[in-house]
């Protein structure tokens, strides 16, 4: 799918900074990231530091308004879809995916990411991580530069003497931008942000 960097392990500056070194051409970067910003921020919430494709407060400001965007997209949907249920803390984590390949069939970056998060939360269980990523990956590629979002819940098989039916639940928002340029195979070069949450807990 492409290189993850995310705040498992990065801070948010870290973040846009790399991903400001990918991005080849800022002014074909600029429209797709204030729309992804514009589309995924959840509810009449606005980023802060908001614009039109007009004008250009910097390339920093854009990749954070997109990233900070999916993130709380992916946490308000979290507690629109799963408030209701008997849930643990929910976890987050946000990032971009460099150098995405649309076209890829192979979900190994994705479930490594996923697994890093589950694995870093504490969360039951990481062998979901397969099964997850092969689930979001086409409905990223589908998306095309379309930001949205997708969710679900998982059973997970618990151990020792726990009752009932426990899941993880998840939710994702994503973007996918151009960062200008074009591959070897004449197709343009893409990343993507992302926000993803999840949980353990019980119907």
């Amino acid at each position: 799918m492409g290189l993850f960097i995310s705040s498992i392990d990065l801070t948010l500056q870290q973040i846009i900074d790399a991903t400001i070194q990918s991005i080849v051409t800022p002014s074909i970067a600029t429209p797709d990231l204030v729309l992804i910003a514009a589309a995924l921020e959840p509810g009449d919430a606005k980023p802060v530091f908001a614009h039109s494709p007009d004008d250009d407060p910097g390339l920093d400001i854009d990749v954070n308004n997109a990233i900070e965007a999916a993130n709380d997209q992916s946490v308000s949907l979290f507690q629109r879809m799963y408030g209701d249920n008997n849930i643990g803390m929910v976890q987050t984590c946000c990032g971009s995916v460099l150098n995405y390949a649309p076209q890829s069939n192979d979900p190994a970056s994705l479930t490594a990411q996923i697994i890093a998060c589950i694995t870093t939360w504490g969360l039951q269980q990481p062998t979901l991580a397969d099964s997850l990523a092969e689930l979001i990956q086409p409905q990223v590629a589908g998306a095309g530069f379309v930001p949205s979002c997708t969710y679900g819940a998982a059973l997970v098989l618990s151990a020792g003497n726990v009752t009932g039916a426990h899941y993880l639940f998840w939710t994702a928002a994503f973007g996918v931008f151009h960062t200008g340029g074009a591959n070897p195979d004449n197709t343009p070069n893409l990343a993507v942000v992302f926000g993803f949450s999840a949980a353990n807990g019980t119907m």
